[in-house]
């Protein structure tokens, strides 16, 4: 998919806030930064957490309870892998707001206890 000046526009500003969130991660040993579909995402022990998708929204992967609390929370939109929707992964619209960085960064410390959690189960 090839994007337009106002996607790539809207892209950059979705990678900006996920940079700004990600900060406080850097330190942490097992996470990391990668790049995902072109988005440099956060990553647990290699495995992506969390990336800026084509649109501009966080792309972030939770367990069944995250994506319930997300899901209700504020929007979502569904993330298309192929053909198919992916059941562990939501999207969280980029809306450029306050509300947008809170839930943004709720849902990647969601994330990020997922990825942990899951590795520790």
């Amino acid at each position: 998919m090839t994007l337009d000046a106002a996607g790539r526009a809207q892209r950059a500003r979705g990678q900006d806030l996920l940079d700004r969130l990600a900060e406080p991660y850097r330190h942490e040993e097992d996470l990391g930064r990668s790049t995902m579909f072109g988005s440099t995402g956060l990553n647990h022990l290699g495995s992506i957490v969390g990336f800026v998708g084509l649109e501009g929204q966080l792309v972030v992967k939770l367990d069944p309870a995250g994506l319930r609390d997300v899901r209700t929370a504020g929007p979502t939109v569904p993330v298309h892998i192929g053909r198919g929707i992916a059941k562990a992964w939501i999207g969280l619209p980029f809306g450029g707001d306050p509300d947008t960085a809170r839930r943004w960064s709720e849902a990647l410390a969601a994330g990020v206890s997922a990825a942990r959690a899951s590795v520790t189960a």
